[in-house]
């Protein structure tokens, strides 16, 4: 190999391994050094960040294409090839996930379905940004969807509980406190959101998550979407769900907990406008129950 390896490199390698690709915006907010905050240039970081990956495609650890953005446009994104996911599969790493070929067979392409993909990836790099700021904050382990399969077992059937991410954060202190987040860009009808919410509310009732994450704690459920308008909507349909669910459990699902936010209450453009902002982390987002000014990121 004709460069040398740098940690930074291997930070670039697990990302795209996780989530499947990264876009040159993304990586500015994943590489800035401590101590920038919140609103700090990210663009800083451009030439140089080209200039590595230019240098890691030579090797042929890394390939591109492109991706839709937010904006409708195309940008380019990045992911690992056969011989970057090689690499990463040497560390042993990541065989766990389902097969020792994982890494190969999920890295010859760019793993993204459109916009959406795209917004899960920015509000994740965002708060990787601010765990590097805030000293107190810590955005721990986390997976993209197509590593956040869970399964129920209803009337003897098999389900598939499939959030679009899995992460746990914490503060100072205090122990990890799990969440599931699904990205809404208006494009999915409401009987999809309407089953995949009866799938969550299943596992919550099941207790099955407590074996498979290791908590007692049912993740917080969080909704992005587009709109003000969308949230509206897509809080009627979980409300009436919540509301109708049958079982069992369906006492306890009516504790069901859901906190819903916009894009532009979060700023999920911030990062392919330069900057990191904190707004995730502040009183952005509603309760299914109406209440209003407050966050998820609490203890």
């Amino acid at each position: 190999m004709s460069i040398r390896l740098q940690s930074r490199d291997y930070e670039i390698f697990r990302h795209m391994a996780t989530f499947g690709f990264v876009t040159v915006n993304q990586l500015c907010a994943l590489v800035e050094p401590n101590g920038s905050g919140p609103n700090a240039n990210l663009w800083t970081y451009k030439n140089g960040i080209y200039i590595r990956l230019a240098a890691l495609q030579r090797e042929g650890l890394i390939s591109s294409g492109h991706a839709p953005s937010l904006d409708g446009k195309t940008v380019s994104a990045y992911f690992l090839a056969p011989k970057g996911a090689s690499l990463l599969s040497d560390l042993r790493e990541y065989e766990y996930l389902n097969t020792p070929r994982w890494l190969e067979k999920k890295s010859h392409f760019v793993w993204v379905q459109g916009p959406h993909d795209m917004a899960a990836c920015n509000f994740v790099a965002n708060l990787l940004a601010l765990s590097r700021i805030v000293s107190s904050f810590t955005l721990g382990f986390w997976r993209a969807s197509r590593d956040c399969r869970f399964y129920v077992f209803k009337n003897d059937t098999k389900h598939i509980f499939n959030p679009d991410l899995y992460m746990d954060f914490r503060w100072a202190g205090g122990d990890p406190i799990p969440m599931f987040v699904e990205i809404d860009t208006g494009h999915v009808n409401l009987t999809v959101i309407r089953r995949k919410a009866i799938r969550a509310f299943q596992y919550y009732g099941s207790g099955k998550f407590i074996e498979d994450l290791g908590s007692e704690l049912f993740p917080r459920n969080l909704f992005i979407c587009r709109s003000a308008a969308r949230l509206a909507v897509i809080a009627r349909e979980l409300q009436d769900a919540r509301e109708k669910y049958q079982g069992p459990d369906a006492s306890l699902v009516r504790s069901f907990p859901v906190w819903l936010t916009t894009f532009d209450d979060v700023c999920i453009e911030a990062i392919d406008q330069g900057t990191v902002s904190n707004a995730p982390l502040c009183s952005s987002w509603r309760t299914l129950d109406g209440e209003k000014g407050v966050t998820p990121f609490k203890e």
